[in-house]
């Protein structure tokens, strides 16, 4: 596993996915932007710091917090297969963890079959 806080597309069409808050230097990736300009590849790399949920425009909108080894905090717009995948690796607090995001695929079983969702690879060290 790779050293980076974060890789960011070559073409600089991230900054347009991610924004960036204030002097706290957060940075938030948002799913739907990343799927709609085409990005795949490194979203967040550092320490997990779990998760936080706020009341979104329509609904609750849950983030996973990674804190960058250059200090940059990270919240990644949970979708798709993230929490499960945090979840299922269990991965925990202060573990360093890679977000990537690989696009929509159609899921293969289950209610929602067919219907193109957010797909995550999650890498965790010593797993």
């Amino acid at each position: 596993m790779s050293n980076t806080t974060v890789v960011t597309d070559p073409s600089r069409k991230m900054k347009s996915a991610a924004k960036t808050e204030g002097a706290s230097s957060i940075r938030r990736v948002y799913v739907a932007s990343l799927a709609k300009e085409g990005i795949t590849g490194l979203v967040a790399a550092g320490m997990y710091k779990g998760t936080r949920t706020d009341e979104g425009k329509f609904g609750p909108e849950t983030y996973v917090l990674v804190t960058g080894i250059d200090g940059t905090n990270y919240e990644v717009k949970a979708a798709g297969n993230l929490l499960s995948q945090l979840s299922f690796k269990e991965v925990s607090t202060d573990q360093y963890i890679e977000i990537k995001y690989n696009g929509k695929k159609a899921a293969t079983k289950g209610k929602l079959k067919g219907k193109e969702l957010h797909n995550f690879f999650i890498d965790v060290e010593n797993e």
